[in-house]
């Protein structure tokens, strides 16, 4: 099985989550409500960075919650060793399709 990872933002910029890395995607909130999509593209954990946006389908995906405020002060730099580590589990156990 492959792991692929996703990334989820509070805007639409188009309507598929991009592929931003082999197995890693950056989506927006309205990708993470959409099972259908997340099924075609094989996601099977995703990384929820915002301070609103809900897990869809707890029962059936791998979620990491990170509460940042969308704003020009939010401090993501001091969070990517945290990031990182959940990528990287993901990955280590073949649950490699993530929506950032």
């Amino acid at each position: 099985m492959t792991l692929t990872i996703g990334v989820l933002w509070l805007s639409d910029p188009q309507n598929e989550p991009s592929e931003i890395l082999p197995h890693v995607y950056l989506g927006d909130v309205s990708h993470s409500g959409q099972r259908a999509l997340l099924e075609e593209l094989g996601i099977t954990a995703l990384l929820n960075v915002s301070s609103s946006c809900d897990n869809h389908f707890q029962a059936s995906y791998t979620y990491k919650n990170v509460i940042v405020s969308d704003n020009m002060d939010a401090d993501l730099i001091s969070l990517f060793p945290e990031l990182i580590d959940f990528i990287g589990g993901c990955k280590s156990v073949n649950n490699y399709n993530i929506v950032l």
